[in-house]
């Protein structure tokens, strides 16, 4: 099949594009810049110049495809609201819009498990789980009005479905130098001793998934997708960072000073408009310190996913 994928010069995308070519798929990729053209394009998918901004270009762009796959997001701990909903859930507005111009089949959403973080510890939870709060970090909280906006399309012209990743992983994520960073300048500290389970999904494993969505999902379903059995946050973490050579402190913090700490960084940014973003936000605590699990079932069972690496594979994989 011919699949326009948006968010293709990203770390995903860099993943997918020759998975899904390697398999026997035309991709062509939406791409804003020059320098973003020329990655794709050496990725192996027709580039195609243009934004989420724009229905016509969108459009003009989707010409004689059959599927759409949606990476591209805003993807910040923090950053103008704005931003985030032109990005997030206009852009996913206007490419829904071209879908149904363009006679697009299937429309694949690359989501986010953290629509479900509202705060509260979620434990190996399946999709019809209903937090107690909205997540309130823009990320998750544009990325579920996105979801809901791409289920809310689904009819028998265009099927709609949305795919979950937890932490998603693998060599090159921009995460490890985040973390190097914090634990060069000794500011690393775990959040609750890093006690709590933590679902993740390497980025073939996403691969792996989103193509059987493209083949065999169904419209207007959500799936979750991980690596399988999750561990404790601690656990992954120290065994990834140790395959880039990172050693983090042993420190930690309760996760309620953490999170109150969190909370007055937020407000006096926002309050006195400071410049770049705090040294720690809300959504840095929910995404690393409250647990969040999910159960995958539903992909296995409905979509015949299998995670082609787990863990302990993807973990070798980094040091061969």
């Amino acid at each position: 099949m011919k699949v326009f994928v948006t968010g293709g010069s990203g770390f995903v995308g860099g993943y997918l594009i020759p998975f899904l070519i390697e398999r026997g798929h035309t991709v062509v990729a939406l791409a804003r810049s020059p320098e973003t053209l020329d990655k794709v394009h050496t990725l192996g998918a027709t580039a195609v110049r243009g934004d989420l901004d724009t229905i016509e270009t969108l459009q003009s762009a989707l010409a004689g495809c059959d599927a759409i796959v949606h990476l591209a997001a805003a993807f910040q701990m923090w950053g103008d609201e704005a931003w985030f909903y032109r990005v997030n859930v206009q852009g996913t507005d206007n490419l829904l819009e071209a879908a149904h111009r363009a006679g697009i089949r299937r429309f694949v959403y690359i989501s986010a498990a953290s629509v479900i973080a509202g705060g509260t510890p979620a434990h190996n939870v399946d999709e019809s789980y209903r937090p107690l709060h909205t997540p309130d970090d823009l990320y998750s909280k544009t990325k579920l009005l996105a979801e809901q906006h791409v289920m809310a399309e689904n009819s028998a012209e265009l099927q709609t479905m949305a795919l979950r990743p937890p932490l998603i992983w693998a060599r090159g994520h921009s995460m490890i130098e985040t973390i190097r960073d914090a634990v060069d300048h000794n500011r690393w500290v775990w959040i609750g001793g890093g006690r709590h389970g933590l679902s993740t999904v390497h980025v073939l494993n996403l691969c792996a998934a989103t193509l059987a969505a493209l083949e065999r999902g169904r419209g207007g379903e959500v799936y979750f997708i991980t690596d399988g059995a999750a561990q404790s946050v601690k656990t992954f973490l120290t065994d990834w960072l140790r395959t880039e050579g990172i050693q983090p402190s042993e420190r930690s913090i309760a996760r309620p000073v953490v999170l109150l700490l969190a909370r007055m960084l937020a407000r006096l940014w926002r309050v006195f408009r400071l410049g770049g973003e705090p040294p720690l936000t809300p959504g840095m605590v929910y995404m690393l310190g409250t647990e969040l699990t999910v159960s995958d079932r539903k992909a296995r069972e409905q979509l015949g996913y299998r995670n082609t690496l787990d863990v302990a594979d993807g973990l070798r994989s980094h040091t061969e």
